[in-house]
């Protein structure tokens, strides 16, 4: 090989350095939208919300559910339980949890005490209508353990519509797979709050609530 191949694959080389170092530069300094991180803390709750949460649990609890509907036109609230399972070997503090997209509005992430959690939104390249959540704990998990972690989000209307001008919103029942009281809570615009619970075995029908709007 003569010196003036030597010379082009030398001039190649740098080139691709000099590129590589500038897109970790320019990637350090602001990364793409799609890859972008943004750190998030759960707003603190009142201690209205904290006491009704504490009233509304039953031991031991499988699922808790509190749907919060809207004014007319506006986006409801839901209170949903996730299970956080450590399913590896070590303590575990960070949980990857599902992506949410434009019809629904993430609020925060609670202890079942109601104390706020902190988040992580990660962007998706190839989806990016959808957001990764990675929530942080306060203390570690240890191995083969569970805990139960308020979700919050505002959803596009929950209810349906029923007879004569009113409106009705229905709560999911239980999983007959999981052991537990599966409690549910509806408050409406009208004023009402109704509240309902059943262990795994119970046959009752799930909670459901007919309303009208002021």
């Amino acid at each position: 090989m003569n010196w003036k191949a030597w010379a082009a694959i030398l001039a190649f080389v740098v080139a691709l350095g000099f590129g590589i170092r500038q897109f970790y530069a320019g990637w350090s300094e602001r990364p793409p939208a799609g890859f972008q991180f943004r750190e998030r803390s759960s707003p603190t709750l009142d201690s209205k919300m904290r006491q009704r949460l504490k009233d509304l649990q039953r031991e031991p609890l499988a699922s808790l559910v509190v749907i919060q509907v809207g004014r007319y036109g506006q986006r409801d609230t839901v209170w949903s339980t996730e299970v956080f399972r450590n399913d590896g070997f070590d303590p575990m503090q960070h949980f990857e949890r599902g992506t949410i997209g434009k019809a629904t509005h993430l609020l925060g992430f609670y202890t079942l005490d109601g104390e706020p959690l902190n988040f992580t939104e990660k962007g998706q390249p190839h989806a990016p209508e959808r957001t990764l959540l990675t929530v942080h704990i306060a203390e570690p998990l240890a191995a083969g353990a569970t805990q139960l972690v308020l979700r919050v989000e505002q959803r596009i209307s929950v209810v349906q519509k029923g007879k004569d001008g009113a409106y009705v919103v229905r709560a999911p029942g239980v999983d007959r797979r999981r052991a537990g009281w599966y409690v549910r809570a509806i408050e409406t615009p009208d004023g009402q709050f109704q509240t309902w619970s059943a262990t795994e075995s119970d046959r009752q029908a799930p909670l459901a609530v007919t309303f009208r709007y002021p």
